[in-house]
C-alpha cells in the first residue's frame, strides 16, 4: 500500500524535461499556423481617435491586421458573462477588442496575425494608437471617515446609505494619564 502523506510522491515527467525531451505547447509545430499578437492600450480611460494599422501590415511576414471598428460589424454580440447571479444583473457591453474607448490599462484595441510569432511582435511595435487621454466618471464616493451600510432588498438590489464615522471625528487615546 502506497502512503502519500508525509512522503514524496515520485513524479514520472520529470525525467524527460530534465533532460530536455520533454514536449512543451510552444514547441508543437503545426502546418501554416498563423500567430496573433493584441496591441494593447497604455492609458487607464482614453478615447480612441484612430487605429492606424498601415506600418504594420507593411512588415514582412504580417498577414494581417485589425483594429476594433474593422471587426465590429463581423460580431454577433458583446462577449457574453459567465454567469449572471439573478435575472436582473444588467451586463455592460464587452467586446473583444475595444471600440472608441479604452476602459482600462491594457484592453486590447487591435490585433496582429503573422506567420511566425516573431512578425506579429515586431508589427504591434509600429501601431499608430491616437487616443485622447480622459479622467474616468468616478461614481458617487462617500467623504473619508464614512462608513456605509448595505442592505439588499428583493434579492436583487443593493443599496448604500452613507452614516458620518465618529472614529474620524476626535481621537481617543488608550494611554492612562501619568500621575
Amino acid at each position: 500500500m502506497v502512503r502519500y502523506v508525509g512522503e514524496r510522491v515520485p513524479r514520472r515527467e520529470d525525467h524527460r524535461f530534465i533532460t530536455g525531451h520533454g514536449a512543451y505547447l510552444d514547441n508543437l509545430r503545426v502546418p501554416q499556423a498563423l500567430h496573433a499578437v493584441l496591441v494593447r492600450c497604455p492609458f487607464a480611460h482614453a478615447q480612441i481617435t484612430n487605429v492606424d494599422t498601415e506600418p504594420a501590415l507593411s512588415m514582412p511576414g504580417v498577414v494581417a491586421s485589425f483594429s476594433g471598428a474593422d471587426l465590429r460589424p463581423d460580431w454577433m454580440a458583446s462577449l457574453p458573462m459567465m454567469w449572471a447571479v439573478t435575472d436582473q444583473v444588467q451586463i455592460p457591453d464587452h467586446w473583444p477588442l475595444a471600440v472608441g474607448e479604452a476602459r482600462f490599462a491594457g484592453d486590447a484595441v487591435a490585433v496582429v496575425v503573422g506567420r511566425t510569432m516573431a512578425a506579429p511582435k515586431d508589427a504591434a511595435k509600429r501601431f499608430r494608437l491616437s487616443t485622447t487621454r480622459s479622467r474616468p466618471s468616478p461614481t458617487w464616493r462617500p467623504p473619508f471617515g464614512t462608513r456605509l451600510r448595505w442592505s439588499i432588498r428583493n434579492s436583487a438590489r443593493i443599496s448604500a446609505t452613507a452614516s458620518p464615522s465618529r472614529t474620524g471625528t476626535r481621537r481617543q487615546s488608550s494611554r492612562r494619564p501619568r500621575s
